[in-house]
């Protein structure tokens, strides 16, 4: 600790750093430049969507443990359109029929005198992931979805792949959803890719990226 009545050196880089770089010390009165630590969860990249039929990544390896998506739909162009996933390698869609999901979650209805329900989906052996469940979204201003999506382990080759959703969403102007959900791909290799698209017209909004060490 330091103290008014001691006395040290402290020995500052010869170079000029690059941007964004902080001081740093060796302990022995010797400083450097580094880059900033960001913490185990970091932010890859932010998507904005503009009556986009899809978005997609290949930018995943095996500089995280995992990643997470956080998905921010404003606006559907075709009224029970859905949202679909599948996984990517090498720049192309995985769509074989390996894929088995389930969702749970409940609702209310928005008129306040119909009471509350529960959501039950899933389907085994598909071409495709439904984060939010096979319910339809609405075409409304202002409705949209809300998704958070999880993925483990892209580029290990022990075990088959699995990933968490949790959404929000509007359905039909009537019904507002919670919904949690997950997925397995019944393949063991590796993975370099996601991809969100719509099963009919656009999507607007946008799409946060981050990798978790």
């Amino acid at each position: 600790a330091h103290s008014t009545s001691s006395s040290y050196t402290l020995t500052f880089p010869g170079t000029d750093p690059s941007a964004d770089k902080f001081l740093k010390t060796d302990g022995s009165g010797n400083l450097s430049f580094a880059d900033a630590g960001g913490g185990d969860m970091v932010k890859i990249s932010t998507s904005s969507l503009s009556s986009a039929s899809s978005w997609y990544t290949d930018s995943l390896d095996s500089t995280y443990f995992a990643y997470k998506i956080i998905v921010r739909i404003t606006d559907i162009s075709t009224q029970y359109a859905k949202i679909y996933a599948r996984l990517r390698n090498s720049g192309s869609d995985l769509t074989g029929s390996n894929y088995t999901w389930s969702c749970g979650g409940w609702f209310r209805y928005t008129d306040n005198t119909s009471g509350n329900g529960e959501l039950k989906d899933g389907y085994a052996g598909g071409t495709a992931w439904s984060p939010h469940g096979e319910g339809g979204l609405d075409t409304d201003d202002g409705e949209g979805i809300n998704m958070e999506i999880d993925l483990f382990e892209p580029s290990s080759t022990s075990g088959f792949k699995k990933g968490l959703s949790y959404s929000t969403f509007l359905y039909d102007s009537a019904r507002w959803y919670t919904v949690m959900g997950s997925f397995k791909y019944a393949s063991q290799s590796a993975y370099t890719g996601f991809k969100l698209y719509t099963s009919a017209g656009t999507m607007t909004g946008t799409v946060n990226l981050y990798g978790i060490k």
